[in-house]
């Protein structure tokens, strides 16, 4: 049996643009971000499929390669609800030019065939945009409706924090435990103060933290 492929020569393709809003994966192929760190350096040189918001758009560099070719590069930076952070590489010029349009907080990106791989220099997992992988821009599910809440939200919640009220240091007296400040976080809804003697665990300056609280403020001092 052969196919033939045949000029649509009816103007109706708008009636079909809906398509470009159906994902090519089914939602039970999707793995988690979080999943994506924690294996380590298992899952390099593997393809996913990947339902994440974008939470950044970088500006697009011109990378000198190590055969001295010169070549366009965008990362973008998505989320889901199990982890703040994944830096997606495009190498490609035209999709890096169709990247620049995603919205941050509002953009939801399905990807099927994302190539995974180390990232020496950055230390963690980090996704790259190849010829296999296809984008579909916010497509029309449930799931991708969900995260796309979800994403408003904790990033909203972010903004919030930037703009509590730090008052004098020198008035700053109660000490309290890491226990303590969440137990109380939880106890009222106004800003409270507090002094706290702890070690730093994880310091991590290309993401956000997966827990935002808007109602306490932490200051180092060095």
């Amino acid at each position: 049996m052969s196919s033939q492929m045949l000029l649509h020569d009816v103007h109706d393709s708008l009636k079909y643009k809906y398509l470009l809003r159906i994902p090519t994966c089914p939602r039970h192929m999707y793995i988690n971000i979080e999943d994506i760190h924690s294996s380590g350096k298992e899952m390099s040189g593997k393809f996913c499929c990947l339902l994440a918001a974008v939470r950044c758009v970088k500006f697009t560099k011109l990378i000198k390669t190590k055969i001295g070719k010169e070549a366009f590069l965008k990362e973008i930076i998505v989320m889901d609800k199990t982890y703040p952070t994944l830096v997606v590489r495009i190498w490609d010029k035209e999709l890096s030019e169709r990247a620049a349009q995603w919205i941050p907080k509002k953009t939801i990106l399905s990807f099927s065939n994302l190539y995974l791989e180390w990232n020496v220099f950055k230390r963690s997992m980090t996704a790259v945009v190849s010829n296999k992988t296809i984008i579909t821009e916010d497509p029309v599910t449930n799931e991708a409706n969900d995260l796309k809440n979800y994403a408003n939200t904790h990033l909203t919640g972010l903004s919030t924090k930037l703009n509590i009220n730090i008052p004098n240091l020198s008035t700053i007296t109660d000490i309290m435990t890491c226990k303590r400040v969440l137990v109380k976080s939880n106890e009222t809804s106004r800003q409270f103060t507090a002094i706290l003697y702890a070690i730093v665990s994880k310091f991590n300056i290309d993401g956000l933290s997966p827990l935002v609280l808007t109602k306490w403020q932490v200051i180092l001092l060095f």
